[in-house]
């Protein structure tokens, strides 16, 4: 397709709407092009954007407002839905402002809710080849290749293995995670 050229008229708008600082998208969508297009012909005309001239996303009451959640204590979940930035946004911004790091926003980037069976001790296996399983039993293995069998607990008709087992395969977070969790509740229990 070949390129079309820029009018005088285009030209004109172009240059005065880039003095008075609008943006590359605001620019093209006034005179019918694509923003990467105008950004192209700004080039070649000599014009750069220098750093300088970056716009802050972060307005005064922004700031002030993430000062004010943060010293209420807010979950960094809650102060990046109240305005509309990331949780590693809101970290770099408190980097730059040369605030004190909070134990909640550093926590990571996900929450791991960590669910465990109803049942803390795990059924004894039946020891069950693979040819006495039935549509009914558990199918959770145990054992290494050689050894292999499976649970064989009753399961209900849906699922492929008993109660505990299905819990087990379905929680969220690693197993190092489910068993600090553990650990953690025998401390606290004691």
């Amino acid at each position: 397709m070949p390129a079309q050229l820029w009018t005088p008229d285009e030209l004109a708008t172009l240059l005065q709407m880039q003095m008075e600082g609008c943006s590359a998208r605001a620019i093209g969508d006034r005179i019918g092009r694509t923003k990467n297009s105008v950004i192209g012909r700004l080039h070649r005309m000599g014009f750069c954007k220098p750093a300088a001239q970056k716009r802050d996303r972060w307005q005064a009451d922004k700031i002030a407002t993430l000062k004010t959640m943060i010293s209420a204590h807010t979950s960094a979940d809650v102060i990046a839905h109240t305005l509309g930035v990331t949780q590693s946004a809101i970290r770099s911004k408190l980097r730059r402002e040369k605030l004190p790091p909070i134990h909640m926003l550093n926590a990571g980037h996900k929450r791991v809710v960590i669910r465990r069976p109803p049942n803390p001790q795990e059924p004894v296996s039946l020891r069950l080849s693979i040819f006495d399983l039935k549509s009914t039993t558990c199918r959770w293995p145990h054992g290494a290749q050689g050894s292999l069998h499976y649970c064989g607990h009753d399961a209900p008709i849906d699922r492929a293995y008993c109660d505990y087992h299905h819990e087990l395969a379905h929680c969220k977070g690693t197993y190092s995670e489910r068993r600090a969790a553990d650990e953690s509740d025998k401390r606290i229990a004691a």
